[in-house]
Formats: C-alpha cells, sequence, structure tokens
C-alpha cells in the first residue's frame, strides 16, 4: 500500500517538474524524456537489484538501494533543486 501510494504521488510530481523546466513547444519532449527516463531507469535498477541480491543477499540489496535513494535526495537538494529553481517556468504559480 505504502508503494502503490509513494509512486501515486510521486510520479505525477517528478513528471510536473520536468514539464514546468519546458518551454510550450518543448511539452512534448519533456514528457517523453521523463518516461524514456522512468523505464530505463526501473528497468535497469532491476537487472541490478538481482545481480546484488544474487551475489549479496536481500538484505544487502534494499540497503543499497536505501542508500542510492538517500543519495539521489541529497544530489537534488545540493546540485539540482538550484538549477530547476532557476528555470522553472511558473515560478508565481507556484508561490
Amino acid at each position: 500500500m505504502l508503494i502503490g501510494l509513494g509512486y501515486g504521488i510521486l510520479i505525477p510530481a517528478f513528471q510536473i517538474m520536468f514539464v514546468n523546466m519546458a518551454h510550450h513547444n518543448q511539452l512534448g519532449t519533456a514528457n517523453s524524456m521523463y518516461f524514456i527516463s522512468f523505464d530505463l531507469g526501473i528497468g535497469l535498477g532491476m537487472i541490478a537489484a538481482g545481480k546484488i541480491a544474487t551475489a549479496y543477499n536481500f538484505s544487502f540489496a534494499f540497503g543499497f538501494s536505501a542508500l542510492l535513494n538517500m543519495l539521489a535526495v541529497f544530489y537534488y537538494w545540493g546540485v539540482s533543486k538550484g538549477s530547476y529553481d532557476k528555470n522553472k517556468l511558473l515560478k508565481e504559480a507556484l508561490k
């Protein structure tokens, strides 16, 4: 249930972040780039997690996945958030 709730909230939120950075004539490109990145991440992530779980164990695979997710959050806060805030097009509408 929690995974479904997380996906139901995060997927549209991330999609809006991508689309908010695109100009009107680039909305389709931003949308397709988001979904291509999402699908590649899920596909490659499953393969990598299977290899890690086979080489070590499931506890290590889940712990490594949690570590990568925390690193992604810190990367967003440290590197990507500034670029997103500077380039988003709906600055006034989101305040």
